[in-house]
């Protein structure tokens, strides 16, 4: 039934299916409803990657913002993202660099702001993952364990830093670039009337 359904949905939201961007759009959101019913619908092993996978190839900017608003749903809903949180990261980055670079359909100008909307989510996203020094994670009941999953993070933290300081880097200049270009629409808006 619901099983066999949500995985209906996820081949026709795929980017690469022949489906319109419009029923990928809907894909995306009916995949959110069944996420949000019945998590165990949608396990991490499977969404993270290939979610991510969607985030990745993408184009149709109506599609990443049903996309963006599952992933950012479903990263709320578990700790378990170090494998893919670098690719997810580094996806979300090169939208919000697509957005600012002006590279939207005219459609998804808001008052001279090209996808706002998708902008916002996409840095609300960004900031689920600067959880624990940029890794989200739950402790276990066990001292032990929870001593080797502190070495390992310290190893990934440290094979990581220069990634991660890059992304926070390029999150601080979008975001920049996004407030002063708010502030220039809305004081534009202000001398005109």
């Amino acid at each position: 039934g619901a099983a066999a359904f949500c995985v209906q949905m996820q081949a026709t939201a795929n980017p690469s299916s022949s489906a319109s961007p419009l029923i990928r759009q809907k894909a995306y959101s009916c995949m959110l409803v069944f996420f949000r019913l019945r998590p165990s619908l949608l396990p991490c092993e499977v969404w993270a990657s290939r979610l991510g996978q969607a985030l990745l190839f993408e184009q149709d900017l109506s599609c990443l913002l049903s996309l963006v608003n599952l992933i950012f749903h479903a990263v709320l809903q578990t700790s378990q993202l170090h494998r893919w949180q670098q690719q997810l990261q580094l996806s979300a980055i090169n939208i919000l660099a697509r957005i600012l670079s002006r590279d939207v359909p005219e459609n998804l100008f808001y008052r001279g702001i090209p996808a706002p909307w998708l902008a916002v989510r996409l840095l609300q996203l960004l900031q689920c993952f600067q959880v624990s020094g940029g890794k989200r994670e739950v402790l276990s009941d066990e001292p032990s364990r929870r001593e080797d999953k502190r070495r390992d993070r310290e190893e990934d933290s440290r094979e990581d830093e220069a990634v991660v300081k890059q992304q926070r880097e390029a999150v601080a200049l979008s975001l920049n670039e996004i407030v002063k270009t708010i502030f220039t629409q809305v004081a534009t808006a202000n001398e005109e009337e």
